[in-house]
């Protein structure tokens, strides 16, 4: 399943609830600062907010509001620098608002770094603070979307049914709640949680889409058909709709009309289209041609970065036999450190590595994803072959036998460690 992620920051939430006091000059560079977020002049926005900082370095909204401004300026560390900064271990109200709205800014910035587990925790400790409960729907939202993306759906699931304690029952979270269920393989629950969403909702297209992948994958074909038969039957009304309609079409298998209408939506703004279109290309066997659409749909901005994409065109490179290129794409896709597609990405990488006959980087890229997949049992075989192509062998014997009169048992317990299963890729 392939899913696109929209992360809208909601930056000026923070500037609408900063207070704006302390000195003229201050408070001036400041107004000036969120005058030019607004604008999305992010670097420009950024240096004003700092000469505020530097002006009053007592005013913790100041270091909020700079921090906000980095991150949508790319500048993350410095950002989670700015955050640890506005936070005190004062005990009053408005230390402990500013606090949580601190702690939301960096899980923001650990977010837009990849660092889900670093921003779950983050937003974590934001939702912990008591005060201003109005962002606890907010900080809960990102909360589960990081526990998703680092593969702790457990989690993700909990902080789901904790939103639904605190906001009106809506579609959008039982559809939420209803995927991790399925990825937890509580088929059951998924189910009713999505038929709930579509109740709730019944023009949300994505609850439809969720509860098709699941049918797909439990074998229910008819029942996935029929899902879709009943997506086809909501009214569209705007370019939204249209695309949607586009996308049940290609999952139906009718490329004719996806493509054609697919086509259209990507010239009215909805670069997703790219992807399918790619997609569809890919299945026709022009590889030149998908390759065209992936690179232009990962062109076109932050969120458009997805692992999934990275990984599909990276495989169309390895068809091309196009190697470089396809390494290229999985290392990029590796670095977006999402949990669902990260493991066929570090398996392809792998393979990437040996057709270009670099055994020695494929060694040791196998050995680090059999220590991360120790039930891998196809890649215990790939990583024994690799072994065999750059004596490796050889050097960890004579590694072992340099250890032996040192700490052996380490030496053991390091070679069981590297020697455990994994899977090799498809491509192979």
């Amino acid at each position: 399943m392939r899913k696109r992620m929209v992360w809208a920051v909601m930056a000026l939430l923070v500037f609408m609830l900063a207070g704006c006091g302390g000195s003229g000059d201050a408070k001036k560079s400041y107004n000036e600062g969120m005058k030019l977020f607004e604008q999305s002049r992010y670097e420009e926005a950024a240096g004003r907010l700092g000469e505020a900082v530097e002006k009053n370095p007592d005013k913790a909204e100041y270091y909020i509001a700079y921090g906000m401004a980095l991150i949508e300026a790319g500048q993350f560390d410095d950002a989670l620098i700015q955050f640890d900064k506005a936070m005190s271990g004062k005990e009053n109200k408005i230390v402990r608002e500013n606090n949580k709205r601190a702690f939301r800014g960096k899980g923001i910035a650990y977010y837009r770094q990849n660092d889900y587990k670093e921003a779950a925790k983050a937003f974590g400790e934001a939702a912990g603070i008591g005060e201003l409960k109005g962002m606890d729907v907010d900080i809960l939202y990102y909360k589960g979307e990081a526990e998703e993306k680092a593969g702790d759906y457990k989690s993700a699931l909990e902080t789901y049914s904790k939103l639904m304690d605190i906001k009106k029952p809506d579609g959008r979270i039982y559809g939420k709640k209803a995927r991790m269920e399925y990825l937890l393989g509580d088929m059951e629950h998924a189910a009713l949680d999505y038929d709930e969403a579509i109740r709730l909702d019944s023009d949300n297209y994505d609850a439809y889409f969720g509860k098709y992948f699941m049918l797909m994958d439990k074998s229910d074909s008819a029942g996935a058909e029929e899902v879709l038969n009943k997506a086809l039957a909501i009214k569209t009304k705007t370019d939204e709709d249209y695309f949607n309609v586009a996308r049940i079409h290609f999952f139906q298998g009718d490329y004719t009309s996806a493509l054609a209408e697919l086509t259209d939506s990507a010239a009215k703004g909805f670069t997703e289209a790219l992807y399918y279109i790619g997609r569809i290309h890919e299945s026709n066997g022009d590889y030149d041609q998908a390759v065209s659409c992936y690179e232009q749909y990962l062109d076109a901005g932050t969120d458009t970065q997805d692992a999934s994409v990275y990984n599909q065109l990276g495989m169309c490179h390895m068809i091309r036999e196009d190697y470089d290129k396809a390494l290229e794409a999985f290392e990029q896709g590796i670095a977006l450190n999402d949990s669902g597609v990260l493991k066929e990405l570090r398996s392809n990488q792998i393979a990437a590595f040996e057709k270009l006959a670099d055994f020695k980087n494929a060694f040791a890229k196998a050995r680090e994803y059999v220590e991360a997949y120790p039930d891998d049992a196809a890649m215990k075989k790939e990583l024994e072959f690799i072994r065999s192509r750059t004596g490796a062998a050889a050097e960890e014997a004579a590694s072992k036998d340099k250890a032996e009169g040192g700490d052996s048992q380490d030496s053991e317990e390091g070679k069981d460690n590297q020697e455990a299963g994994g899977n090799s890729s498809a491509s192979r």
